[in-house]
């Protein structure tokens, strides 16, 4: 019966040498391959156990194998055992279960069980990846118990190759003196493998790459562009869907017409999520892009000959500055893109559409931040319009039994330019207006506006003042339409007003539009619930809110100059503001106060909270 093994692998030929008394893998039973006798490698690291003697770690030059073919010379030098394993130092032989372990690149052969042992102790870093004992090269994966090409278990009785499978084809995958793409057709062997040309085989072979080049230095490079692809896909998905995630924070933080309900509960929770992401993404972000920069930066500047310790070529010093800052650059603005987006973002956003939705109206209004002001000072860009002053008060003048309206209405008095003393009242619960002229100051609103703060011990005695004659030019209705206030006697819409009565956050998007000349279906679309808002001009909007800065601050009214409709329906032009727009800002600066009585101008709170004002029980006695 044939012997199961091969004369090169006899146990005879198993002969350790009786001289190498400290040899660290020696034991008594002759195995230098049992792990309980064999003398942990860390010793061997700390210099505890003698290395093995020079007669036995260098070969000379004449006893190496002569034949050309790497291969061959491998095979020939295991089956003469000289072969020394860069590990263990003992000459490489195969047996029964003692595999063996070849590097890729070096293609440097040693026992399996010594490069194991090696990997465990000179793992590089918290990674599974370790160095070759011979060239240094990070192996990303485990040694493993298989034969040269990986694909089958090592045969012990192979006639020709030791440590190769019976049938195995190599079948590395590489490219052809042609650059084309090729595999090893060779049988399961050790050494380089062997790439043979197709259809391009009597094709000139291309020239080799100039390195004085850069193109010439990047195409020597052996990159791995499935990995290169793989890394990129997952960048590029992963900063698509943070910079989806950072538009729709923008857009809830800065169109709150659109998501009036994210105010509350919503942006909490999403503020406590921002939290957590923050606390694992600044510090493990932070430390990827160092690695990046530190990978990135070896092979760049490699590639741009601005290495001073590339040899052969001119080190370029001024390439070495300008590539490293571009990478840094580019690797702080990814790491830094999220955080600016998330935290300044709506501010930015803020900031640019606001500070041009105000052009073109000449006329500035301070309606207060979050309280309802009482005082209201127009002030005017044309130097030669002097600046007016309007006082906003609650008035009380109940009739027992009655049901008539302005018993509990609130008074815009003051004078424009071109009509002095006049107010307009506005009865916001029975949804009417009217204008009065006044025969004097209306001293009593304005006392009550400012007067009584500046001097609350001092109870002043008032001039009684009466309405002149037809004092009452103007009066109207309002109606509340889908979160809009429409004002059909003076076809006047006041975009946004009653929405923001329910979520104070839409107050800077309020616009009166003035709907004279404009067709049905624009009217319609101007009261629609799903309303939108833009900073465009216009000239249908006489008057607008806005809040400019770097996010909402104060609240200002834009008032368009010398054009409005007088009380018979005529165009006018005047200086300054003309008596007709003071009106629809009589009607929004009462519904401010009137979400102020009721405390929700601020809150979020809808409009019709059970909290009522202290006026409320005097109007259910009348």
């Amino acid at each position: 019966m044939a012997s199961n093994s091969t004369s090169w692998m006899n146990g005879s030929s198993w002969s350790p040498s009786a001289t190498n008394t400290k040899n660290p893998f020696d034991d008594s039973n002759g195995d230098p391959f049992d792990d309980r006798y064999a003398t942990p490698l860390q010793d061997i690291e700390t210099g505890t156990t003698a290395r093995l003697s020079s007669e036995t770690q260098q070969r000379d030059a004449v006893d190496q194998s002569g034949v050309l073919s790497e291969e061959k010379r491998i095979i020939e030098d295991i089956r003469n055992e000289r072969l020394a394993c860069e590990v263990c130092l003992e000459p490489v032989r195969f047996a029964k279960d003692r595999y063996l372990w070849n590097c890729k690149s070096y293609h440097a052969v040693t026992h399996h069980r010594c490069t194991a042992l090696w990997a465990k102790a000179n793992l590089v870093g918290r990674a599974l990846a370790w160095k070759c004992p011979k060239c240094e090269n990070i192996e990303r994966s485990s040694p493993k118990e298989e034969c040269w090409c990986g694909k089958g278990s090592p045969l012990n009785d192979h006639p020709t190759i030791p440590n190769a499978c019976f049938d195995g084809i190599c079948g590395s995958k590489s490219k052809c003196a042609h650059g084309n793409k090729s595999s090893c057709r060779k049988p399961c062997h050790p050494g380089p493998c062997k790439y043979e040309c197709g259809r391009c085989a009597n094709d000139p072979l291309p020239n080799p790459a100039n390195m004085n080049t850069i193109w010439g230095r990047f195409k020597s490079k052996r990159l791995n562009f499935r990995t290169i692809l793989f890394k990129s896909v997952l960048i590029v998905a992963l900063f698509g869907g943070i910079c989806t995630y950072i538009s729709f924070h923008i857009k809830w933080h800065t169109q709150p017409y659109l998501y009036p309900r994210f105010k509350g509960g919503l942006s909490i929770a999403e503020g406590l999520c921002l939290l957590v992401v923050g606390i694992f993404y600044l510090p493990f972000g932070a430390f990827y892009c160092i690695n990046c920069l530190k990978g990135g930066s070896k092979f760049y500047l490699e590639i741009l000959n601005g290495n001073p310790w590339q040899t052969g070529y001119k080190f370029r010093f001024s390439r070495a500055v300008i590539g490293g800052f571009l990478l840094t650059c580019f690797l702080v603005g990814l790491y830094a893109i999220p955080i600016i987006g998330i935290v300044g973002g709506p501010d930015i956003q803020w900031y640019n559409q606001m500070k041009d939705s105000c052009h073109g109206f000449d006329t500035r209004v301070e309606i207060g931040t979050h309280f309802a002001a009482s005082t209201y000072t127009l002030y005017s860009l044309n130097e030669s319009v002097n600046n007016q002053t309007f006082y906003l008060a609650p008035v009380l003048a109940p009739k027992f039994g009655s049901k008539e309206p302005y018993q509990y209405f609130h008074r815009f008095s003051g004078s424009t330019t071109n009509t002095a003393n006049f107010a307009i009242d506005v009865d916001i619960d029975n949804g009417v207006w009217r204008e009065l002229h006044f025969n004097g100051t209306d001293e009593l609103t304005k006392w009550w506006a400012s007067g009584r703060k500046q001097y609350p011990s001092v109870h002043p005695i008032f001039d009684n003042i009466t309405t002149i004659e037809s004092a009452t030019k103007l009066n109207g209705t309002f109606v509340i339409r889908d979160g809009h206030l429409w004002m059909p006697d003076f076809d006047l819409i006041i975009q946004g007003l009653e929405d923001s009565r329910k979520h104070a956050e839409i107050e800077p998007f309020i616009r009166v539009f003035d709907t004279e000349g404009l067709p049905h279906s624009r009217t319609e679309k101007l009261l629609s619930p799903k309303w939108n808002w833009n900073n465009r001009h216009d000239p249908s909007i006489v008057m607008r809110t806005a809040s400019f800065g770097h996010g909402r601050q104060r609240l200002d009214m834009c008032m368009k100059e010398n054009f409005y409709y007088s009380s018979n329906r005529e165009q006018q032009k005047l200086d300054g503001v003309s008596d007709g727009s003071i009106m629809p800002l009589a009607v929004i600066a009462a519904f401010r106060m009137r979400v102020n009585e009721m405390y929700a101008l601020n809150s979020g709170r809808p409009f019709n909270v059970k909290k009522y004002s202290e006026y409320d029980d005097v109007k259910a006695i009348a």
